[in-house]
This record gives C-alpha cells, sequence and structure tokens, in this order.
C-alpha cells in the first residue's frame, strides 16, 4: 500500500480527509493521482499487487468515507470489506474497466454502497 502513512500522520495531527479512495490498478509512483493527494483533502491509497485486505491495518479510516475501485470483483470486494470492518463511515465499491488513464463501470450493478 502506498499513501496510507501520509493519511495516519494527518489523522494523528488532527486533520480528517474528506475522502479516501483505494486504487487496485497500475498507478505509477509520483504519478498526478499520488501528487493530488498530497495536496488535497481527498486522499488515495495505492493498494499494489501483493497487498491483502485480510492483512492490511485500516485504522485511519475510521469514521470517513471510502472509494474502492478495481478490476477484479472479488478483490474490490474483500478491500470494501475490510473498510467496513476497520469502522469506516460510508463504503462506496465500484468494478471498473481502465483503459488508457480513463475509467468506465463495466456494470452498474457492481457499483454499491455499504
Amino acid at each position: 500500500m502506498r499513501g496510507h502513512l501520509q493519511i495516519i500522520a494527518a489523522r494523528m495531527a488532527g486533520f480528517k480527509p474528506t475522502t479516501v479512495s483505494f486504487e487496485m490498478h497500475d498507478v505509477p509512483h509520483g504519478s498526478l493521482l499520488e501528487q493530488y493527494s498530497a495536496e488535497s483533502v481527498h486522499k488515495s491509497v495505492i493498494v499494489e499487487a501483493g497487498d491483502r485486505a485480510d492483512l492490511a491495518d485500516l485504522r485511519f479510516v475510521v469514521g470517513l468515507s471510502c472509494y474502492v475501485i478495481g478490476e477484479r470483483e472479488a478483490q474490490v470486494k474483500a478491500w470494501a470489506a475490510a473498510c467496513k470492518k476497520a469502522g469506516a463511515g460510508r463504503i462506496t465499491a465500484a468494478v471498473v474497466t481502465i483503459k488508457n488513464q480513463s475509467v468506465a463501470n463495466k456494470n452498474e450493478v457492481e457499483l454499491c454502497t455499504f
């Protein structure tokens, strides 16, 4: 995971991000998404290939609105469930297709809010 340490530091300093998005697709280090997240009240966590939702310490999402976005349904559901278990205030999960840096919902049925 990348981006979570900045959220933890901010929360310990008394800052509450507006939202946290969990991005489960290939995001290069230093990308515009990471730069935006560093400067914005909307934070992003980049979930990398070896990361496991069942082993992740997500206490930093307590009370926050989270968006879980990825291409694989099982992975999206696992991370959404982990956010819920950690105490996120609201979770919206979407299974998407990512092509040429743009995102499209695979199926509206896959968009769900917990």
